[in-house]
């Protein structure tokens, strides 16, 4: 049986900084959006919202509907806002700012607060 080499914490250190240089050296600008948008999908199926926008509803009759588009909108737009940040660092650096590992993450921090709540 073969011995492992022991690592040194600078070996360890200097292999992981490779790894992630790796991993966003093959993160496209696509990449970001195609996850940015499942984020968005994600979300709003969560709430029913399978086939429409929910801010296609922004001025509804329907109390819930109408509750809904206006949070998804405040939510929507802090989602681009951090988006549209990445895809600008990316785009004039040429490089990817983060691997989508770690921009999903950080989307998932951005919640919606739904306010409306069915009656009991």
């Amino acid at each position: 049986m073969a011995n492992a080499a022991i690592m040194t914490p600078a070996q360890v250190a200097r292999d992981k900084a490779e790894k992630v240089a790796n991993a966003k050296a093959a993160v496209s600008l696509a990449d970001y959006n195609r996850t940015l948008e499942a984020y968005l999908l994600e979300v709003r199926s969560a709430r029913g919202y399978t086939d429409r926008d929910p801010s296609e509803y922004y001025n509804s009759g329907v109390e819930r509907w109408a509750q809904d588009a206006r949070d998804w909108v405040l939510f929507r737009d802090r989602v681009m806002v951090y988006g549209l940040q990445v895809l600008t660092q990316y785009e004039q650096s040429g490089e990817a700012p983060c691997t989508i590992e770690e921009f999903a993450e950080e989307l998932r921090k951005i919640e919606i607060h739904w306010t409306f709540q069915q009656p009991q």
